[in-house]
């Protein structure tokens, strides 16, 4: 019999009618409820479960105080089904309480156990141990997930190599910087939940692809696997949905309006669907903050894409000046939400470019002066203590041409400052053997302030950039009866009138370390009291043996190398490219400082233990992946030689190394000089394996 809304909402028990009926099809509910007040009814052939669906023209999406979504984040309740993204009903089920469960793909860290700092410190890593937990599996499931695609050639150019390899890419990055980098522990948790969304959503990939796709695909018609795989599942409308994952055992709700309901629909019990406020999901917004990451329709597929975008655009990645994916697709672009002294890095982000709006190009500047000494950066520093540069990049630099006539027009004031301390304000270029007193104490500045140098360089933060000279007064002040140099020295000259420029001092230059770390460390006052590095305590009185020297300023080099790198690319890279897909290919580039003989690193995570790997190996067999990938990233920049774009297009075995790295480090060199009027940090080594134990 035919019901009406009105009936089974003063009776919802109408639905359970048929429930004698002898046979039990994919239309059929082992439970059944009712939805929108009796407009529509629910069923599942297979779940043992049926929680209340998400549904709706605009589906309000914010971070939450876990580091997760809430109720609308398919990693911890079932969404309607997406047919760009249907793997997301493979998604494991989390665990009820996430404080005691022995998966540490669902475990819920707290800071007063698993949280470690030396003395006070707002700044800290995860335990170790929890480290570990999540970065072995990890590396086998990237094991696995190459060794799929490897025999899927089918996928080779497809949107879900680029999407997964994205996945691993970023799942390599959170573990590095887990392992490696300090921060809040606000940061920490969500670089955990970040991690762990990575791991979960490429794991339920493999699953689809290698076990559920093949079930549906069966010509068994209307079976129903039981009981149904611990998995998310979906909701849907779509019928033919419903008998696909019901033949895979993947859990499946099908939503119908109520005048579908007939004398054919068997319905075993009819419940209350389950509400998020009932289930064990974190509901608070993340300390407060109502940063919306989406606010459009449940079922759109770049619902999913945004919750991605979220994380890879405000902490794993910068957009450099692009514009914002998460903003450019819902209705209110959100501000940049603060999570804190969050550890990504470059500049503001400004509100998206309308593309009707034509932008007016800057007037064209009188050529700049360059520096006779600015010459010598150019070449190797031979200093002992100094890393090796590679070959293919000491040839770079020698082909650039230092006039001022090459430099782009277009080049501001403050263009060739830092973001990160370069490794000649430790080692003059020009110095000898013997370095003054004051070198040593801009070294140990240099090592307590670590940490907070690395979170100066988020965006939110406004790091603004230092010239070279500057940063020595910044990381060892020099005599307080000498005249300090104010910061906005380190600007253009102010265009404003007197009567406009406040009249209270800017801070100047040698507070400007005691500011920033007042900033993203309030509890500091035992900063000073150790020298550490690497685990190791560090001589007060002299200099660290040469070679832990080295692998210092190693660090520090490919920390430089790695930010300009994203720089010079942000101004080359043509419009048209993809981007997730080319700042994955970037990070290839780089190797991981987590996933050993794997590429997939960035600016943060850099590891002294990366110094023979990358770019950076002496082994030309090895050397040659990374020379490759960064051939296929000029590749995709304007006026790239065709030397490269063709050498780009083959395979790793088949190319000339020694003659492309050279035309890659040419290119590269000159463009960077062009942008930033100075020499670039280009790759260097140690001068013996770092995974030698030195003592300090």
């Amino acid at each position: 019999m035919a019901l009406t809304a009105e009936q089974v909402k003063r009776n919802p028990e109408l639905l359970s009618q048929n429930r004698s009926k002898s046979t039990f099809g994919y239309l059929d509910g082992v439970f059944g409820g009712v939805l929108f007040d009796g407009q529509a009814f629910v069923t599942t052939p297979n779940a043992d479960e049926l929680p209340e669906p998400i549904l709706g023209l605009i589906i309000p999406v914010r971070l939450r105080q876990d580091g997760r979504f809430g109720p609308e984040d398919p990693f911890q309740r079932p969404q309607m089904y997406v047919s760009q993204h249907p793997h997301l009903a493979c998604i494991r089920r989390p665990p009820i309480d996430r404080f005691n469960t022995n998966d540490i793909m669902f475990f819920n860290p707290s800071a007063d156990t698993h949280f470690l700092a030396l003395h006070s410190s707002r700044l800290g890593l995860l335990h170790p141990n929890y480290v570990s937990r999540l970065r072995l599996p990890s590396i086998a499931l990237a094991q696995r997930y190459y060794a799929f695609m490897e025999s899927r050639k089918d996928l080779e150019n497809s949107y879900a190599r680029k999407h997964f390899n994205g996945h691993v890419t970023q799942l390599k990055i959170w573990i590095a910087r887990l392992e490696n980098t300090k921060a809040a522990w606000a940061d920490i948790l969500f670089s955990v939940t970040q991690a762990q969304r990575h791991y979960l959503e490429l794991e339920a990939f493999l699953e689809y692809m290698q076990v559920r796709q093949p079930l549906m695909n069966s010509p068994d018609y209307g079976e129903i696997k039981r009981p149904a795989a611990n998995f998310i599942g979906a909701f849907t409308n779509k019928v033919v949905v419903v008998e696909e994952f019901a033949k895979a055992g993947v859990p499946v709700w099908l939503i119908r309006p109520i005048k579908e309901f007939n004398e054919l629909t068997r319905i075993d019990a009819v419940v209350t669907p389950t509400p998020p406020e009932d289930s064990s999901i974190e509901l608070q917004p993340w300390r407060g903050h109502k940063t919306l990451a989406w606010n459009r329709g449940a079922d759109d597929p770049q619902r999913h894409n945004n919750l991605m975008l979220f994380g890879r655009e405000f902490l794993a990645y910068t957009d450099f000046g692009r514009t914002s994916a998460v903003r450019d697709t819902i209705e209110s672009p959100p501000a940049v939400p603060s999570l804190g002294d969050d550890f990504s890095a470059g500049p503001s982000r400004g509100p998206p470019t309308s593309r009707n709006h034509k932008v007016t190009q800057a007037p064209t500047k009188p050529r700049l002066h360059l520096h006779p000494t600015d010459v010598v950066h150019f070449k190797p520093n031979p200093h002992p203590m100094m890393p090796l540069m590679m070959e293919a990049w000491a040839y770079g630099l020698s082909t650039v041409t230092i006039n001022a006539n090459n430099v782009s027009p277009q080049y501001a004031e403050g263009d060739n400052a830092f973001i990160f301390p370069p490794p000649s304000v430790f080692l003059p270029p020009q110095t000898d053997g013997d370095l003054k007193p004051r070198q040593l104490k801009i070294l140990h500045a240099f090592i307590r302030h670590y940490d907070i140098l690395l979170l100066r360089m988020s965006p939110r933060n406004s790091p603004t950039s230092i010239p070279r000279g500057k940063w020595h007064r910044i990381l060892a002040p020099e005599r307080r009866n000498q005249k300090p140099t104010p910061v906005n020295d380190l600007q253009p000259p102010s265009k404003k009138p007197k009567s406009d420029i406040p009249s209270q001092r800017p801070p100047e230059l040698y507070t400007l370390l005691v500011q920033w770390t007042d900033q993203l460390d309030p509890d500091n006052a035992h900063r000073n009291e150790t020298l550490a590095w690497a685990g190791e305590h560090l001589p007060l009185d002299r200099w660290p043996h040469v070679r832990v020297t080295e692998r210092i300023l190693y660090e520090i080099n490919e920390i430089n190398l790695r930010w300009e790198f994203r720089m010079l690319d942000k101004r080359m890279t043509v419009d048209t490219a993809p981007q997730d897909a080319h700042d994955d290919l970037v990070t290839q580039c780089f190797p991981s400082s987590s996933f050993a003989s794997d590429a997939g690193g960035d600016h943060m995570s850099v590891k002294y233990t990366t110094a023979w790997r990358g770019l950076s190996n002496p082994i030309d067999k090895q050397r040659r992946k990374y020379v490759l990938a960064l051939s296929r990233v000029l590749a995709e920049w304007k006026g790239c030689p065709e030397e490269i774009v063709a050498a780009s297009k083959e395979k790793a075995i088949d190319m000339d190394l020694i003659s492309l790295e050279r035309a890659c480090a040419s290119f590269y060199c000159r463009q960077f000089f062009y942008f930033f009027a100075r020499a670039p940090s280009v790759p260097l080594r140690t001068s013996i394996d770092p995974t030698i134990y030195i003592m300090p």
